[in-house]
């Protein structure tokens, strides 16, 4: 966190003089560091002095910790004094102990105060209950530049049959490197057999560790004829239990004469209850 001895010395000595913002960086640089006890002690002096964010600090850590009757207290407070930062929080602690209604309200105070995580899980709260109402929180938040509400914007606005309209921003969060977002696009210019287009996007999300952009990716290869390589991403997403991509992988074994094992895959998915016994 310090970037030399030198800024640790100061930043202890700005908190020993009652510096409410260098006692919170000490804290977190304690807590860090795994010296919880150090860590409490700073957040508590600088929550101490009335500085909102401070508040919040503590509140989360005591979150941390499994305290959440103190970490409510800290965190009602900062978010009394109008700190955003700390309703967001307050709202999350309140979700989490089963107040889904007040933890709302302190989201969408936190959210006309600007705050995007705030923005963000609203939205995806508000997904299936009332998708319009998701879309336009989450339209906020990724205009805001927030990039995994970018991806859920599209899709919400899939859902309502509006699809075209979050293609935008479905581009902006995979040039934002979000792997979702980046195999959802490529498989756009997949389906238009746009492969060129489409092969560095999958492999950045493959490469990411998604399964779907493996699954894509071995598609990819299998149209363009490089079978072997195919094979080792739809394997990879077939371990994964991708029905798309064992269904691929099966035609690639039926292909190549492996017959055998593309029926064991057959009756996995009859197993699974994906296909009807032949």
């Amino acid at each position: 966190m310090f970037r030399s001895w030198e800024e640790e010395q100061a930043c202890q000595a700005a908190a020993s003089s009652g510096d409410p913002v260098a006692m919170t960086d000490l804290a977190l640089w304690h807590a860090q560091a795994g010296r919880m006890r150090e860590a409490e002690q700073w957040h508590h002096a600088s929550a101490g002095t009335g500085r909102p964010l401070s508040m919040t600090h503590f509140g989360v850590f005591l979150a941390q910790a499994g305290r959440m009757q103190e970490a409510e207290w800290w965190l009602r407070s900062a978010a009394a004094a109008g700190e955003p930062q700390g309703m967001y929080n307050l709202g999350r602690l309140l979700n989490d102990t089963g107040r889904v209604p007040e933890g709302r309200d302190w989201y969408i105070r936190a959210a006309g105060n600007g705050h995007r995580d705030a923005m963000y899980n609203l939205g995806n709260d508000l997904a299936e209950e009332n998708p319009g109402a998701a879309a336009q929180w989450l339209r906020q938040a990724a205009d805001a530049g927030h990039v995994p509400a970018m991806f859920n914007l599209c899709v919400v606005l899939n859902g309502l049959g509006r699809y075209q309209e979050g293609v935008p921003y479905l581009w902006k969060a995979a040039e934002a490197g979000h792997p979702s977002a980046m195999n959802a696009a490529a498989r756009d210019l997949l389906d238009q057999q746009r492969y060129p287009e489409a092969e560095p996007w999958l492999r950045r999300a493959a490469d990411a560790g998604l399964p779907p952009a493996f699954r894509n990716l071995g598609r990819l290869l299998k149209e363009t004829g490089r079978v072997q390589e195919a094979e080792g991403w739809l394997r990879r997403a077939a371990e994964s239990e991708d029905v798309e991509a064992i269904t691929l992988l099966m035609e690639l074994l039926t292909q190549t004469g492996r017959n055998g094992e593309a029926t064991q895959w057959l009756q996995w998915l009859v197993q699974k209850g994906y296909a009807r016994p032949a």
